[in-house]
């Protein structure tokens, strides 16, 4: 849920920022936001085939860690600078760091309850509410943290996915499936 706000108000934050160096005479257009969105949803389609088939080849925990940090990179890349080549290059790294995640991330979810339909549906059904969570949460936050830090939201965006990069690098590395059956039944009892 963190990395789907997380991600959600990086889309925002860019929004506001461009606007700042707008008014600052940085003339930026308005189309840019919405060509920078595009950018970062074509990054995100093209890779998710070869990183889904990744995903299956290596381990999971691996790819997400890794597109959690390219997500920190591509959030810290945006803040630092006014130039519209790097505005492209952080998006496409968002993009890419979306591929490594989500494939990934469904992968494991499907080993981890390969055995319980029942608790399979449940985490897919987490898992998409975790997406409506980042779309409605990741607007807040990130008006929040422009109002509070300007660029340095950015940065702040950079730690929530370095946060994320470790618990999903030390959560699917110490969760077996059993562990994931045994929260699910203390839940039902």
């Amino acid at each position: 849920g963190l990395l789907r706000i997380a991600s959600g108000a990086n889309g925002i934050l860019i929004g506001l920022y461009l606007a700042s160096l707008d008014n600052g005479g940085a003339r930026k257009s308005v189309a840019l936001v919405g060509v920078l969105s595009a950018v970062s949803f074509a990054a995100e389609l093209l890779a998710s085939i070869p990183m889904g088939l990744a995903s299956d080849a290596l381990s999971p925990r691996w790819l997400m860690t890794g597109g959690a940090l390219t997500g920190a990179f591509a959030a810290l890349l945006f803040g630092l600078t006014g130039k519209t080549s790097i505005f492209f290059t952080s998006r496409t790294l968002e993009g890419l760091s979306a591929a490594a995640i989500v494939p990934a991330l469904l992968a494991y979810l499907a080993a981890e309850t390969e055995y319980d339909g029942a608790l399979r549906v449940r985490m897919m059904s987490y898992f998409e509410l975790t997406l409506l969570a980042g779309l409605a949460l990741g607007g807040l936050v990130a008006s929040q943290l422009f109002r509070w830090l300007h660029a340095g939201a950015f940065a702040a965006l950079a730690v929530a996915y370095l946060l994320c990069a470790g618990l999903l690098f030390t959560g699917p590395a110490s969760g077996r499936r059993h562990k994931v059956e045994s929260a699910w039944t203390s839940l039902r009892i």
